[in-house]
């Protein structure tokens, strides 16, 4: 009878080893999903910030336009790059929350320190609102539909 026991201890016990690693498994995804969400947000505003730059750098004029129009273009630019990638990752936070922190900063920068942009500032601030809020509602209608995460 003890022999038809030890297998069935075996199984409990391979089940329980099954169960570590998998659970393992998911907690490391989570976490890569999670860093690297966070890396695609920021590297998302840099790039936006980096473009400018270069583009002041090499003498672009704005066609006439004041520097504020092209201040809030780019931020229009931006919001619209965030929010495909909140429909492409189904609504993945951490990307969103990421951008929204850079476009936050970008806010703080113009309305804090030179050159001031109390236009660009305050457009920061509504593109960090709405890059989150995009994210939410396609999280929301995603989870409604059962996508899977």
């Amino acid at each position: 009878m003890s022999a038809q026991i030890a297998p069935a201890a075996t199984v409990a016990d391979r089940a329980r080893q099954v169960a570590v690693v998998v659970g393992s498994l998911v907690a490391l995804a989570g976490a890569m999903a999670g860093t690297i969400g966070l890396y695609l947000g920021w590297v998302t505003v840099a790039t936006i910030a980096n473009i400018t730059a270069w583009l002041v750098d090499f003498g672009f004029t704005g066609f006439g336009w004041p520097a504020d129009t092209w201040g809030v273009a780019v931020l229009v630019a931006g919001v619209a790059i965030a929010a495909s990638l909140s429909v492409w990752s189904r609504g993945r936070l951490t990307p969103a929350l990421a951008t929204a922190w850079g476009f936050a900063w970008v806010s703080v920068g113009r309305l804090a320190s030179e050159p001031l942009s109390t236009a660009v500032g305050v457009a920061a601030s509504v593109a960090a609102a709405i890059t989150v809020g995009i994210a939410v509602i396609v999280r929301v209608r995603s989870s409604a539909q059962g996508a899977a995460w």
